[in-house]
């Protein structure tokens, strides 16, 4: 009996398509080590948590916080997509990851995996892990302007999640960001 085709980019994005909002815990292993937790609401909000900010990003707006500084600065959006890889599809209107070749088994953080090469809208590469039954994305290697980049994402919970809880509201101390971005 012949194997099954392994499932590619399009079979992702049908199964992430379906999440009503989703909770990612993830760690940023090269350049540097760096925890994250991102936060995605299928009609365009997104936010990011790292150890030293937070972000707020609207269709219109994009806000990074420093809580310690109680500093923050405000950005018309840019346009681009800002999902994580194999999330993308989440954030309506937004540019996608493209197929780059043919989907293969793997292992990724010590697991089975299917790896599926991409290729980003700004032209570099990106391996997307998937998990082989599920097909929630397990995190992601991509080489852009010479930098090699591996994110792992620890936990996918799917869960509702409301434009209330992505919204910034600014506290009554808050400040403009003195600093480099």
């Amino acid at each position: 009996m012949p194997d099954l085709p392994l499932p590619g980019l399009p079979q992702v994005y049908e199964r992430v398509k379906r999440l009503k909002g989703v909770v990612i815990r993830g760690k940023k292993l090269r350049p540097d080590l760096e925890v994250m937790e991102f936060k995605i609401a299928p009609g365009g909000r997104f936010y990011v948590k790292t150890p030293t900010a937070e972000m707020y990003i609207s269709r219109k707006e994009e806000i990074t916080w420093w809580p310690a500084k109680k500093e923050l600065i405000r950005f018309n959006f840019s346009g681009r997509n800002p999902l994580p890889a194999g999330f993308e599809v989440l954030w309506p209107g937004g540019p996608n990851l493209l197929p780059n070749g043919k989907s293969q088994s793997a292992m990724f953080a010590g697991k089975p995996a299917v790896e599926i090469p991409c290729k980003h809208p700004q032209g570099y590469k990106v391996l997307l892990y998937v998990h082989p039954k599920s097909l929630l994305p397990l995190g992601y290697i991509n080489t852009a302007w010479s930098k090699e980049r591996e994110i792992r994402y620890l936990s996918v919970d799917e869960r509702v999640i409301t434009d209330r809880e992505m919204t910034f509201v600014a506290p009554p101390d808050a400040k403009p960001h003195r600093g480099p971005r």
